[in-house]
């Protein structure tokens, strides 16, 4: 009777942990869940909460710990997320994904060649990946390498034909402002609110004397931002000033200084419009 008595007790112990077990899954799963919907939300700090309830649950999927390293880089605390894609690459480690966000965090530290080794790793594993050739590319150029970079952006370009940023990041490595002209034109055409596509056409457009062209293109992009509003109003400044507009070009130096404007200042420019 005492056998049979312990038996039983083993058995509800048992059936008692398999419960506990399933009743932390669906917890995790909730937490998972709940994460997922709070990066939708761009709630990222959250996001990172509800992950980390997740992980500790024990959530079965691993890539919980890729995704929240994904999160965390949003934040731009890229050590954190360093941390989250070793783990995640312990159990998936032929994940190109996993291999190419690994590579972006490190570059964003600054580790660029670190970073080229986990782009390289990545692109064994799937060379059919446009973004990681991107993110190769852009690395190269930061690093001085505008070969290398110039190769990964005609190729991402290539893979990808209808995506905005690779003509624009192949677009900032051009010294021929024909060349550049036409990339910063493609990427508008393929993303019309890229603010940054049509501010650096502009400069190119104010570095070229084509000032006319200049003029149209910063005042789209005044339509587009919130936060650099000063910057594209002397940039307008330098375009009516070197237009023969002087009077104009004080309208918009004054206004730039009037939101902040705190960059490089032509002197004759600042001279002219403090004596008006």
């Amino acid at each position: 009777m005492k056998k049979h008595r312990l038996l039983l007790i083993c058995f509800c112990l048992f059936t008692s942990f398999i419960k506990s077990q399933e009743n932390n899954t669906a917890q995790a799963t909730a937490f998972y869940k709940t994460a997922q919907h709070k990066v939708e939300l761009e709630q990222y700090d959250s996001a990172t909460y509800y992950f980390g309830r997740a992980i500790d649950l024990h959530y079965p999927d691993k890539k919980v710990y890729g995704n929240r390293g994904v999160n965390e880089s949003r934040q731009e605390k890229y050590a954190e997320a360093l941390i989250d894609y070793d783990t995640a690459l312990k159990y998936m480690p032929d994940n190109a994904l996993l291999l190419c966000n690994k590579g972006i965090a490190l570059a964003r530290l600054k580790r660029n060649e670190e970073a080229i080794t986990y782009f390289n790793l990545a692109l064994k594993i799937d060379s059919t990946d446009a973004e990681t050739y991107s993110c190769r590319g852009v690395t190269y150029q930061e690093m001085n390498d505008s070969i290398a970079a110039l190769k990964d952006y005609n190729h991402a370009i290539i893979l990808s034909p209808n995506f905005a940023d690779y003509y624009y990041n192949r677009a900032r490595l051009f010294k021929d402002s024909k060349l550049a002209i036409k990339d910063y034109e493609k990427a508008i055409k393929l993303e019309p609110g890229m603010y940054d596509a049509y501010y650096n056409l502009g400069v190119v457009y104010l570095n070229t004397d084509k000032f006319k062209n200049a003029i149209s293109i910063f005042q789209k992009a005044l339509l587009l931002t919130t936060d650099h509003k000063a910057e594209v109003n002397y940039e307008l400044a330098e375009c009516y000033w070197y237009s023969n507009k002087n009077d104009k070009a004080c309208v918009y130096f004054k206004l730039a200084l009037s939101l902040g404007y705190t960059g490089e200042i032509a002197k004759d420019l600042q001279e002219y419009c403090n004596g008006k």
